[in-house]
């Protein structure tokens, strides 16, 4: 199959993307598992939604993916399969896990920049996604009583 051409679907590079982030840390844990599964979706059978029906093949092969190529060639075959919306939402994303531990660390930045750069994200659209990221990721607003947050004068602006 030499010089095959992937096929990029717009979820499928987002999943990818995702898996690229996670497997930072060196392994992917059930709540990443959960978030891939929250981007893909679920089944619906006679009994309701199977959450993750259909998409424990598609994981395993966009991880499959993962695992034999670099970023960089999978930036550079799936950019222009992407509208700006798409590269927005997975960016997103990603920023959005990399916060859910309460703050990214060094190499989930360096992967993410990297994908702004590549993809072109509108940067001004991004500033405003993380300023609410890191308030929705924030978790000292509940656990430190007198937290610059939680005073009864904090108001939360949207700069651009």
């Amino acid at each position: 199959f030499k010089g095959k051409k992937e096929d990029f679907t717009p979820i499928k590079i987002c999943v990818i993307s995702m898996i690229y982030l996670y497997k930072i840390d060196g392994d992917i844990g059930a709540e990443e598992v959960g978030q891939l599964l929250s981007i893909v979706g679920g089944k619906s059978t006679a009994k309701g939604i199977q959450v993750g029906g259909q998409s424990k093949g598609f994981i395993e092969e966009c991880l499959s993916y993962t695992e034999t190529n670099k970023v960089d060639k999978f930036l550079k075959d799936s950019k222009s399969k992407l509208s700006a919306a798409q590269k927005l939402y997975i960016v997103a994303n990603m920023i959005d896990a990399s916060l859910s531990d309460g703050k990214a660390d060094e190499k989930e930045e360096v992967l993410i920049e990297q994908f702004v750069e590549v993809l072109e994200v509108d940067a001004e659209s991004l500033g405003v996604i993380v300023q609410v990221l890191e308030l929705k990721n924030d978790r000292k607003i509940f656990a430190e009583e007198n937290y610059v947050k939680n005073s009864s004068d904090f108001k939360f602006e949207i700069s651009m």
